[in-house]
């Protein structure tokens, strides 16, 4: 499939929503107007697609967050404030992206337990930044 994009009325309805696969549709974002229309969200597999980046508020709205797959596509950045409500979260694959910088306030809100950063062009992960990572 060919997505591209989802705008603001793509997953409207979809309240109770649990699971969502988008890999490989050629997604180049994720915008908080879209993910909080599916709150109750607990996977979200946006692997293998365009994304660069994740907005600061891009997931804010996902707190029932358990598993979030973004491998294969061309993030640079782990941005701390994207994840800040992602409580629930315990498995982050950030797999075959091109991150560089880890920030130490990266996964501080988080419960993860699995955490996936191969294959990127990481050459340092600050310890404070694993501190918060079972």
């Amino acid at each position: 499939n060919s997505i591209q994009s989802l705008n603001e009325f793509s997953l409207s309805g979809l309240i109770a929503l649990k699971r969502l696969g988008l890999s490989d549709t050629g997604l180049s974002n994720l915008d908080s107007s879209i993910l909080g229309k599916v709150a109750r969200l607990e996977y979200l597999q946006a692997a293998n697609n365009n994304l660069s980046f994740v907005p600061e508020d891009g997931l804010k709205e996902l707190s029932s967050i358990q598993s979030l797959d973004l491998s294969g596509n061309s993030l640079t950045e782990v941005n701390f404030t994207a994840l800040q409500s992602s409580f629930n979260l315990t498995t982050l694959n950030l797999t075959g992206n091109a991150i560089s910088n880890v920030n130490d306030s990266a996964f501080v809100n988080t419960t993860l337990h699995s955490l996936y950063l191969s294959l990127n062009l990481l050459s340092d992960v600050p310890s404070a930044a694993l501190e918060k990572v079972n």
